[in-house]
């Protein structure tokens, strides 16, 4: 296409592709998200629940991820050249919308706390990895020394060009983790002396860590990705649509094993009382119900 023809475009084209193949591999595998939601529920049948009483903390965490959701995904703008500047500005709120659950979700894995994003993202990737939650258990790991290897793919992977259309949905995640992880090494590494580079494993990565790369991208130098004016019009505004249905469904599935592990009248009862500051919440009122419904 005419608009590929810069570095800057062909990197947002990669992006959108990235995010796109996430959000059409939810659809293809579960079809719409009650039934993603009924999956996760069979998951954690028999997980046990923790007790604590920090539910200070975490309230404080959910009704950052609550309220940053509402203000990341209202559907609210027409004008196309807009939708193209809140683009850059939704990343970061999509991605601090998951991390503010994840914290909550962090402490109520082990009763401890993450307060940090490396620890939060380790731990709960980790936690949904072993649990085989696709395609939150998706993961490339290892060095550059001795290479990349992909965590619970399917065998026989293929993994395309990151410009590639008309691909397998998991193949474009596998591209995507594959070409995330050796940046977190590189960032790792600098907090991590002592050994080489080439040795460096920063641990396994995950869609949790896109999220978060795609926040550094569009909170520094890299945000004129997000707000290009090449791009056709029809794939800024799926960009925007995707990114708050991976919003939307990783919350859920936060939200799930929260309730599972925690208290399921407790977590209504956080968001009724969120619900009554903010009535034009729709994507949590609409969760709110399914789980009421469980």
């Amino acid at each position: 296409m005419a608009y590929l023809d810069s570095d800057i475009d062909k990197k947002f084209e990669t992006y959108r592709l990235y995010l796109r193949n996430i959000c059409d591999y939810l659809i293809s595998t579960y079809g719409e998200w009650r039934v993603f939601g009924n999956f996760v529920i069979d998951k954690f049948t028999t997980i046990q629940p923790i007790h604590t009483s920090e539910v200070n903390y975490i309230e404080r965490f959910l009704k950052l991820a609550w309220n940053t959701e509402y203000l990341g995904c209202r559907e609210l703008i027409d004008d196309i050249s807009i939708v193209r500047i809140n683009n850059h500005w939704k990343l970061i709120q999509i991605y601090y919308a998951i991390y503010s659950a994840g914290e909550a979700l962090s402490y109520l894995i082990d009763g401890q706390k993450s307060d940090s994003h490396i620890r939060c993202l380790r731990k709960i990737s980790d936690f949904l990895m072993k649990r085989k939650i696709p395609p939150w258990h998706f993961a490339f790991s290892g060095c550059k020394r001795q290479g990349y290897k992909p965590i619970n793919f399917p065998d026989h992977l293929i993994i395309p060009h990151n410009l590639k259309r008309n691909v397998r949905p998991v193949e474009s995640i596998a591209a995507c983790l594959k070409a995330e992880h050796p940046h977190r090494i590189d960032e790792t590494f600098k907090k991590n002396p002592g050994k080489f580079k080439l040795d460096h494993d920063p641990g396994p990565t995950t869609i949790l860590h896109f999220s978060y790369r795609l926040r550094i991208k569009s909170n520094y130098k890299d945000a004129d990705i997000f707000i290009v004016d090449s791009p056709p019009d029809d794939f800024i505004v799926e960009f925007s649509k995707n990114l708050s249905q991976l919003c939307y469904w990783t919350l859920l599935l936060f939200e799930l094993i929260i309730m599972k592990r925690w208290n399921k009248m407790k977590l209504i009862e956080l968001i009724n009382k969120y619900l009554s500051l903010n009535q034009d919440a729709h994507r949590l009122i609409s969760r709110r119900d399914y789980y009421n419904a469980i």
